[in-house]
């Protein structure tokens, strides 16, 4: 077992290494939006889709299936992930 002379720097360089690399939510203009929702209107519960979404300060790529698209509440989740409809930049139907 390796010795940690100085416990928790580790951890506090990777949340430094995480704050500084955080960027501001882009605005979508309205062709985009229009795509988007093209998009999310033509998929269903177990279609396969890439897409990237803002979190958390930054913009993540998932590829997936659908697990449960829920229109009241604006969200789909792929596998564990929950990404709400505001939250996406662009995503593709890769298999309905």
């Amino acid at each position: 077992m390796p010795f940690d002379a100085l416990k928790g720097l580790q951890e506090e360089l990777r949340i430094r290494e995480e704050r500084r690399t955080r960027v501001e939510k882009r605005t979508l203009s309205e062709e985009q939006i229009e795509r988007i929702s093209a998009v999310l209107v033509k998929i269903c519960q177990g279609s396969q889709v890439a897409i990237t979404f803002y979190e958390k300060g930054h913009y993540l790529s998932l590829e997936g299936l659908i697990s449960e698209i829920d229109c009241i509440y604006a969200y789909i989740k792929i596998g564990n992930a929950k990404v709400f409809f505001d939250d996406i930049y662009k995503i593709r139907i890769i298999e309905i």
